[in-house]
């Protein structure tokens, strides 16, 4: 059986890495902050490093992340909140570190520094260690 789901997971990430490489060449040349900032993002997979990825729990599901221009940040808990004390919006702070490849958040007092792995018009894929290696992918 395991056999099965490596040869499933295999198959779809060489279709995911097909479809992307074709997709690149029509997208246009924008620059990181432009790719970052032209739209809202919505988590749509988290992944340990080495154990495949699910898709986000049904309150995570509509949560959105919006990165602005002047480096603002904002998380909105969408439409379902885990826990229903959360505030609605949290607001805070990005910029971008080590050449663009990496991105630091910071609101609430918390900072954290994500890898970038992927950043494209339709892609955001970071990768952080919390106890491990999480991955988290973001599309519009």
């Amino acid at each position: 059986m395991k056999h099965i789901n490596y040869l499933f997971l295999s198959a779809t990430l060489l279709g995911v890495t097909l479809l992307s490489s074709c997709s690149k060449d029509d997208e246009p040349n924008l620059s990181r902050t432009e790719l970052l900032t032209q739209k809202p993002w919505k988590l749509t997979q988290t992944a340990i490093v080495g154990f495949g990825g699910e898709p986000p729990e049904s309150t995570a599901a509509d949560d959105i992340y919006t990165f602005s221009a002047d480096g603002a940040y904002t998380f909105d808990e969408g439409a379902s909140k885990e826990d229903a004390g959360d505030p609605q919006t949290i607001t805070g702070t990005w910029e971008f570190l080590e050449d663009e490849t990496k991105i630091r958040i910071s609101y609430s007092g918390i900072t954290l520094t994500q890898d970038i792995i992927e950043l494209s018009t339709s892609t955001l894929k970071v990768r952080f260690n919390f106890l491990f290696d999480i991955e988290n992918t973001f599309g519009h």
